[in-house]
């Protein structure tokens, strides 16, 4: 069996959780050979409001669909 999947939703300005470590943890994943994929939205921690979180659930829900079938 593969590796899991990972989709990861990163806010473009979040202070609690900064772009750059998050990007290196991806990059360092897929360079081992692991399927991750990010969505970054614009905003901090939490996004900018209901339309992002709209648009985050509706990216999870793809994923999901995605990787497991629908």
């Amino acid at each position: 069996m593969g590796h899991p999947r990972l989709f990861i939703t990163q806010p473009a300005n979040d202070t609690r959780t900064p772009m750059a470590p998050v990007q290196a943890f991806v990059d360092a994943l897929a360079a081992r050979g692991h399927h991750v994929e990010m969505d970054v939205i614009e905003g901090g921690h939490t996004g900018t409001g209901t339309e992002d979180s709209i648009r985050m659930v509706e990216s999870w829900l793809d994923f999901a669909e995605r990787v497991v079938g629908g």
